[in-house]
């Protein structure tokens, strides 16, 4: 089984469990600690050749984060909903804004507040376009039990 298996098979077994919220994410990430201490779960950090000590430390800084990033990624388990970050590393920006923000760009050097405001409008506009994100859906009852019985988890 790879990770994306894994993580996924843990969170769904998690909710058949009947936890939601917190509880959920907490016996998740358990699971998957586990599995990658035990090796179950695969992890690039994490080799047999290692002892416990240092596989456990991986796992503690691994676990969370890796489930808390399928429950927002992973189309199955967040409503269908295309992930979107909200601070995108490097600049994101329609072409629009490109040109807008070069033909900007070139006038600096010039004199006036005239000029240092429009680059400041732009660079607002730029982060207003980067700010923009979905609404998550919230998943009914019938859409959870459709995805656990996807995976032949639960009743």
């Amino acid at each position: 089984m790879n990770q994306k298996e894994f993580v996924k098979q843990s969170i769904l077994l998690s909710i058949s469990e009947g936890l939601t919220g917190t509880p959920m994410i907490e016996r998740s990430i358990e699971f998957v600690f586990n599995g990658l201490v035990d090796g179950i779960c695969p992890y690039g950090k994490i080799t047999p050749e290692m002892n416990l000590e240092d596989r456990i430390k991986e796992a503690k800084s691994y676990a969370g984060p890796v489930v808390k990033n399928y429950l927002k990624k992973d189309k199955d388990l967040n409503g269908g909903i295309k992930y979107t970050p909200t601070n995108p590393r490097g600049p994101r920006m329609t072409g629009e804004l490109k040109e807008l923000t070069s033909i900007l760009e070139s006038l600096q050097g010039r004199e006036g507040d005239d000029v240092q405001g429009m680059i400041s409008n732009v660079q607002g506009l730029i982060e207003l376009n980067q700010k923009k994100s979905e609404t998550r859906k919230i998943l009914t009852l019938e859409e959870i039990q459709a995805t656990l019985s996807k995976y032949n988890i639960g009743g």
